[in-house]
């Protein structure tokens, strides 16, 4: 990727804003306080997760993760119950899903 770095982070700042909906930050306290559904967002769009909620709590994650974080809904079925859903996946998108999941993982297990 060609450009000023401080424009890059930027973007990715950004995009991290969002996808999690909220001020974004790579610190290690930001990263600890993501809520369950933020990460949900981070890890969907990384290993492009597939939904197939059955359940109510299901059914209201890919709910939230649509109206907040990104997620597309392709088609709703006629009584609301069952959606197909997709993750953004955009260049900018991708490399700031992973700062919070990264800063979680030991130096250790990354490549």
């Amino acid at each position: 990727m060609e450009g000023d770095e401080d424009i890059k982070k930027s973007i990715i700042m950004f995009a991290g804003e969002k996808l999690l909906c909220k001020a974004f930050s790579t610190t290690e306290d930001f990263v600890r306080n993501l809520s369950a559904v933020e990460k949900m967002a981070c890890m969907s769009v990384r290993l492009a997760l597939e939904f197939n909620g059955k359940t109510l709590r299901a059914q209201d994650i890919e709910r939230k993760l649509v109206e907040k974080h990104m997620r597309v809904c392709l088609s709703v079925d006629p009584g609301f119950e069952t959606a197909i859903t997709v993750a953004p996946h955009a260049t900018p998108i991708t490399p700031s899903a992973l700062l919070p999941i990264a800063a979680t993982i030991p130096a250790t297990c990354v490549p």
